[in-house]
């Protein structure tokens, strides 16, 4: 009986590494499918992405990663593999992190500029085409109040420093275009004026929308009458030049 029980003992502590031995022998590894393979970048496959659309992909993937993890919670490590390339390609592409960021923040704003200057160039009065540029604006900080605050405000940021320069050189590129879309609306304004006008017109809107995220419950259409109505008197003066 002893021997019996010894036997048995025996199995118990073998038969495990036995078991997983054999599984693994009889376990056929389909090599194929032991590494994933590589995402289609807008239907082009790796190593034949074009720069141009590759580009896209890599902003597309920061600009979601900086919105979810904030400036500092984002790196280059941490896209590239997103992306699934290498750090040279985004050195390639952007340089550095901060270059990667700030090209984030000039594709969006770039496209809000474009529809600006759309919306301004309408027929229209100065009222009219205020609250058209005002309804624009904060439809899109409606829309996804972070992409606002983290591309928009620059919340997220140093405020000094090369990378805060670089991201007010941003900012007063839209202060510019209101202030040429001014000019353009009400030609005898001089140049002090309109860039005057334009800062008031951009920071009033910038300073409500801050204010807008600790107060989510303010209904969108009563923001921009905020906004309209404070620096409506201002514009309205143009009217009689």
């Amino acid at each position: 009986m002893v021997g019996q029980f010894g036997c048995l003992w025996g199995c118990v502590i073998v038969c495990p590494s036995l078991i997983c031995a054999s599984l693994m022998a009889k376990t056929p590894v389909n090599s194929k499918n032991s590494k994933s393979k590589p995402k289609l970048v807008a239907g082009y496959k790796h190593g034949r992405v074009p720069r141009a659309v590759r580009e896209q992909q890599i902003l597309d993937i920061a600009e979601q990663q900086f919105l979810e993890k904030g400036y500092e919670g984002t790196s280059v490590e941490s896209v590239r593999i997103e992306a699934g390339v290498s750090r040279p390609i985004i050195y390639d592409h952007y340089g550095s992190k901060d270059k990667l960021y700030l090209a984030c923040v000039k594709r969006a704003r770039e496209d809000f500029q474009r529809q600006l200057e759309s919306v301004w160039k309408e027929p229209g009065t100065h009222e009219e085409m205020l609250k058209r540029g005002s309804e624009l604006y904060f439809r899109i900080v409606e829309e996804n109040p972070r992409r606002w605050l983290v591309l928009f405000s620059g919340s997220v940021v140093p405020s000094y420093g090369e990378l805060a320069d670089e991201f007010a050189m941003l900012r007063q590129g839209t202060i510019d275009l209101i202030s040429s879309l001014i000019k353009t609306r009400a030609p005898n304004t001089n140049e002090e004026e309109a860039e005057a006008y334009a800062q008031a017109v951009f920071c009033v809107g910038d300073h409500l929308a801050r204010w807008w995220q600790s107060h989510p419950e303010i209904p969108r259409e009563r923001m921009q009458r905020y906004h309209t109505n404070f620096i409506f008197n201002g514009l309205a003066q143009l009217d009689s030049d």
